[in-house]
């Protein structure tokens, strides 16, 4: 038996000893079931196994060790299991696997060191193209031996308690994806990035200084997110010469001053998130030339003047939330165009008139004001008044939520 596939079967219970006598077995898929137990040293029996996939099941205690003697597995995939320990050396076997994924598990240790000097006395067997441990509880430190792997291309290691400054000096040579978001890496942002680059996620950690310029030279990058750190500085005016960006989130990352003149640029973004910063000034009217923006998050800031009325252009916005700002004026009529709208909030500024009739009419929202004497009137707000005067900066109030 060369092959045997078994996913998406609901089988429960646990593998049969007699599974690991099948010794010319290369493909073995019994992901998406509810299988259990462990998985045994048993496993190095099947030497000539290409493909290991066992995703998606139940699987508990610790991974073997010596996988190292499985030298022709291609395709390590143990994902969304119960395994427990830390994960096996990084040694020649080991990297000389495309992918190897053991994200939402519940490993803990450390990321296994690898010496730059044993870099390069297996450099030649080095294969691994992805590397996958996000959503464990591993910590300490990612040596800079690791970005030096010259075939990586993709490593996620997002929401695990890793600390210490991420490296990034002079490796990641061949890195296409970068993942650390939700761990404690401090220190500043470092400024040297390969060209490859498309999608870089850092969110959620201690990092701190200012957004590199550097990042305005990846001709590459599609995702840029930063939200959720302990940034200073304005937001580059280079970065709108990234033409390819599609994702750029920096919500609640401690930035200030204007939002780019030219952020019309990037003519693929479909998902701008700037809430929760100190950002100054107006909403740039050129935002409506973004005509592909799916989510528009500017809450949460110190912007001033009136709502740009052509944001109507934008037919594919979903979410578009304006709200705890300085605005003044009225929401414009032009927004009853709208009409995939699905969570929009104006509230906590500094609004007078009332909801237009067009507005009311979508059906794919519903109005509520929450505070009675609110200088925005809302005629089709489903909710009561009550509590308006209690609004704490006497602003005026309105949040439009999904319907549920």
């Amino acid at each position: 038996l060369i092959s045997l596939v078994l996913s998406n079967n609901e089988m429960s219970g646990v593998l049969p000893p007699s599974l690991w006598d099948l010794s010319r077995l290369q493909v073995l898929d019994l992901s998406y079931n509810q299988l259990s137990g462990t998985i045994t040293d048993d496993l190095n029996n099947l030497v000539w196994l290409v493909t290991l996939n066992l995703r998606n099941n139940l699987f508990s205690g610790e991974f073997p060790r010596d996988v190292n003697k499985m030298e022709k597995l291609d395709f390590l995939w143990l994902d969304h299991n119960r395994l427990t320990g830390s994960l096996p050396p990084l040694e020649a076997g080991f990297v000389a696997s495309q992918e190897i994924s053991f994200s939402h598990n519940f490993l803990t240790g450390s990321l296994p060191d690898l010496d730059p000097v044993a870099v390069l006395a297996i450099i030649n067997s080095v294969r691994i193209l992805r590397l996958d441990v996000s959503h464990n509880f591993i910590s300490g430190t990612i040596t800079d031996a690791v970005s030096f792997l010259p075939t990586l291309r993709s490593v996620d290691a997002s929401g695990n308690l890793f600390t210490g400054e991420f490296p990034a000096r002079s490796g990641w040579g061949s890195i296409e994806s970068l993942a650390a978001a939700d761990n404690f890496f401090s220190g500043t942002i470092s400024t040297v990035w390969p060209a490859k680059l498309k999608h870089f996620d850092m969110s959620g950690n201690l990092l701190n200084g200012t957004i590199p310029s550097d990042f305005c030279k990846l001709p590459n990058l599609e995702f840029l997110m930063l939200s959720r750190n302990e940034l200073d500085g304005t937001i580059p005016s280079c970065i709108t010469n990234v033409d390819k960006l599609r994702a750029m989130e920096f919500s609640n990352a401690g930035l200030n001053g204007p939002i780019p003149d030219g952020i019309d640029q990037l003519r693929d973004l479909t998902l701008l998130n700037l809430s929760h910063n100190t950002l100054t000034g107006q909403l740039p009217s050129t935002l409506t030339r973004l005509t592909l923006l799916n989510q528009l998050h500017v809450n949460g800031n110190l912007l001033s003047g009136r709502i740009p009325s052509d944001l109507d252009k934008l037919t594919f916005l979903r979410q578009l939330h304006l709200d705890q700002n300085a605005f003044v004026g009225s929401i414009p009529s032009t927004f009853a165009a709208l009409t995939g709208l699905e969570s929009f909030s104006v509230a906590g500024n500094a609004l007078t008139g009332s909801v237009p009739e067009g507005l009311c009419q979508l059906s794919t929202i519903k109005l509520s004001a929450e505070e009675i004497g609110c200088d925005v009137e809302c005629s089709c707000c489903q909710e009561d008044n009550e509590g308006c005067g209690m609004n704490f900066f006497g602003l005026s109030s309105l949040s439009i939520s999904k319907l549920p």
